[in-house]
């Protein structure tokens, strides 16, 4: 029974796991504004938890700009940015990996990634998986007859099949703004409020709720974070995504993104490299 435990944890979480990242990072791409509030959060973090952080009002007031003016993307982020950038990553290709890895050691503990630290980051993740569920489609069998709540007999062998993709778009139960990628719905003075998973599907409900729920939430926030930290995604214009409906939600042609290195504040990054 550990075994088939064990091995339905690994497995199930590969491809359903990347698949929700493709279509977080598509949703950062189509929401510039949310790309950017976790940006934001996530400097906020980096801020108070490396030593000296937080104690320089100049660092401070660099962060506090960057939330007020910030919640757009710059207009050039194509190949044209590219072609200027190419020699500034050559020059801080070190700095930035050295700052990339202190930032992952420091910043993205298990314990912050845990907790509700990066409420907004936690919010924009379960919104993604709202509206695109790894999982579009599932069912069960009945081993026995059976009775379900709203008194509907199940005879033994009947499938019950149910499907989140719908359930995370039907306006009754999310409001009119349902198809709306917006991560406010999930929180609440700040911290991020869970829903009934009655309601959001996505990890199942009841004793069959998904063993790894907690790992897929730590593994796409570990890499959401990183990927949003030092990069900006933008959508190469035209490219067509539409999804593939198979046992995943996966997406016919792939993701194709523009991805361009953030312009972090010069003197928080020299200042976290002393």
């Amino acid at each position: 029974m550990i075994r088939d435990a064990m091995t339905s944890f690994v497995l199930a979480g590969r491809d359903t796991t990347a698949s929700t990242l493709s279509w977080f990072i598509y949703c950062m791409c189509i929401y510039p504004e949310k790309q950017e509030k976790i940006f934001n959060e996530l400097v906020k973090l980096e801020c108070v938890t490396i030593k000296g952080y937080g104690k320089d009002d100049g660092i401070e007031g660099a962060v506090s700009s960057n939330v007020e003016d910030g919640a757009r993307v710059p207009d050039e982020v194509g190949p044209k940015r590219f072609e200027r950038k190419t020699y500034m990553m050559k020059e801080c290709e070190v700095k930035m990996l050295a700052f990339a890895r202190m930032f992952a050691d420091e910043v993205l503990t298990y314990e912050h990634l845990q907790s509700n630290r990066l409420p907004y980051l936690h919010s924009a993740i379960t919104e993604t998986l709202r509206l695109y569920p790894a999982v579009p489609r599932d069912g069960k069998i009945a081993l026995k007859a059976d009775i379900l709540p709203d008194g509907t007999h199940l005879n033994a062998g009947d499938q019950v099949v149910y499907v989140p993709y719908a359930m995370g778009r039907m306006s009754f139960l999310w409001g009119p703004d349902a198809l709306d990628f917006r991560p406010e719905r999930w929180l609440h003075d700040g911290c991020f409020q869970p829903q009934s998973p009655f309601k959001f599907s996505a990890f199942q409900a009841g004793p069959r709720m998904c063993l790894g729920k907690d790992a897929a939430y730590l593994q796409m926030k570990l890499t959401a974070a990183l990927l949003i930290r030092f990069f900006r995604f933008q959508m190469v214009p035209n490219h067509p995504v539409k999804y593939r409906m198979m046992n995943v939600l996966t997406m016919k042609h792939g993701l194709r993104v523009y991805v361009a290195p953030r312009e972090i504040n010069q003197e928080i990054r020299v200042f976290a490299l002393l």
